[in-house]
């Protein structure tokens, strides 16, 4: 990761260059986990950028491991260092078949990372009860403290 990249934390978002040992960090689970150790990169390390599907992109030390679904005519599960991920390539070359087929579509993706997992936190005072703060994104007004609901909603906000 970019020395200067932000990592999550039960605390919120860090720079990665602030973390010490004893910060809990969010692992690839969704659980808090503590920093064992901190390590100096040297600057002339190679970096790479990558892009996600939704656009969203981090800078990783070529060294740095991840946990992938890689397809090369199936799919397996791998670690692969981000420098392996980048000579592999981006895309697999799959032969073309007549049809409505998936493989009627000749370049797939290569890579896969897991889906986004729940948070495992403790539980924390909210300052609106969720489904509250759900009512008020759907239907409140966007200049200040309201919701907008019929009468027949009021007792499913009695909570």
């Amino acid at each position: 990761m970019a020395i200067n990249g932000r990592v999550a934390t039960v605390q919120g978002w860090e720079n990665a260059e602030d973390l010490k040992p004893g910060d809990r960090l969010l692992d690839e689970s969704g659980r808090a986990v503590p920093v064992l150790s901190v390590e100096t990169r040297m600057a002339d390390s190679t970096c790479y950028a990558l892009t996600f599907r939704d656009g969203t992109s981090i800078t990783a030390d070529g060294d740095h491991r991840w946990p992938v679904r890689e397809y090369n005519g199936k799919y397996r599960d791998v670690v692969a260092s981000s420098e392996q991920l980048a000579q592999a390539g981006v895309t697999h070359f799959r032969p073309l078949t007549t049809g409505r087929t998936k493989a009627a579509k000749g370049d797939v993706a290569r890579w896969r990372t897991g889906a986004t997992p729940a948070l495992d936190l403790p539980a924390t005072a909210l300052p609106l009860p969720p489904y509250l703060l759900g009512y008020w994104l759907g239907d409140g007004d966007s200049d200040g403290p309201r919701i907008t609901i019929a009468d027949d909603d009021i007792p499913s906000l009695d909570e």
